[in-house]
């Protein structure tokens, strides 16, 4: 359970559903039960048995004996914040668990060290050449190489599903054996263009198409709701506007009777 609370943002959902499980809870009580009295007991009841075994979650549990400043440092932020969050790295990254200084709890993170964290987006693992940047932005990796003997070059970027590689415009087979499960591909002799891409997998395909086709529903539905309460609502105006006509019409019709009638 500790570990499918992990990320926090897990529980936003948890709370969003229990608080409609709450409000369901008490509505069909008042819904099953006639009596005022006891539909606002059980109520009570029902909170009273909320709030008790939780009242310990109120006030907190621990004190960490921190500065603000330790959180708000570079070196926190830069570097131990970013090797514990390991849910964002690729399955298979290797990972290790180490006592933390203030927490004194266990704490998962990505197994590395600062002489692995990369200063360029590519690193030439065997080999000898010549490489040049052509392009580098995120979902986007063009390099231009040269080598006699060919070079297998290291992608510092996350295997994720969906990166496809290609050397001159081919595309060609990449690997990830390695702890961190970054890109590496074998680059032959010559002089050659790697190009390197983030491209949808079917599933995002899938995904991205539902989420289009739901929205589009959805205003095409509000577009419906809302001409239809404009429909109705002229209808009901020119159905009052209509009764108010035949009944004066009907009053000069009876003051006219009775006028040809004296």
């Amino acid at each position: 359970m500790q570990y499918l609370q992990f990320p926090w943002r897990f529980l936003t959902f948890t709370a969003l559903f229990s608080s409609f499980l709450a409000g369901g809870t008490i509505a069909a009580i008042f819904a099953l039960t006639k009596h005022r009295v006891l539909s606002y007991s059980l109520t009570i009841v029902i909170l009273l048995l909320l709030f008790y075994p939780n009242l310990k979650l109120f006030k907190p549990q621990t004190y960490l004996n921190v500065e603000d400043s330790h959180y708000t440092s570079d070196e926190f932020i830069k570097w131990k914040i970013s090797k514990t969050s390991f849910e964002f790295v690729p399955k298979g990254v290797k990972t290790k668990t180490e006592i933390s200084e203030i927490e004194k709890k266990e704490i998962t993170q990505v197994a590395i060290s600062r002489d692995q964290i990369a200063t360029a987006p590519y690193k030439i693992v065997s080999g000898e050449g010549e490489v040049e940047i052509k392009r580098n932005m995120p979902g986007s990796l063009i390099l231009k190489t040269k080598s006699e003997r060919g070079m297998e070059l290291q992608l510092n970027t996350f295997e994720f599903p969906g990166w496809e590689v290609k050397l001159d415009g081919t595309k060609v087979i990449h690997q990830s054996d390695n702890d961190l499960k970054l890109l590496s591909v074998t680059v032959p002799s010559g002089e050659h263009t790697l190009q390197a891409r983030f491209k949808n997998t079917p599933i995002r395909t899938l995904a991205n198409f539902i989420a289009l086709i739901s929205i589009a529903f959805i205003l095409l539905l509000e577009f419906k709701m809302q001409k239809n309460k404009y429909f109705w609502s002229n209808s009901q105006g020119k159905t009052q506007r209509n009764a108010t006509i035949t009944a004066w019409m009907k009053r000069l019709l009876k003051r006219g009777f009775k006028m040809k009638s004296t």
